[in-house]
């Protein structure tokens, strides 16, 4: 999984949950559009669910 900071700062690890839920916050590098898109950081997400599915690529 790339990622840069760890603190969700850099953007580097934005992904789109395709499938599932996960907890996030301190997303600094996402905006309202994307956070309400369905992206995140995922250096600082945490599953809700079983099971996510990510696009890194989206």
């Amino acid at each position: 999984m790339p990622y840069a900071c760890r603190e969700g700062v850099c953007g580097s690890c934005r992904a789109k949950v395709l499938s599932g839920r996960v907890t996030a916050d301190g997303l600094h590098a996402l905006d309202e559009r994307e956070r309400a898109a369905g992206y995140t950081l995922v250096c600082r997400a945490g599953p809700r669910t079983a099971e996510i599915t990510l696009d890194f690529d989206a």
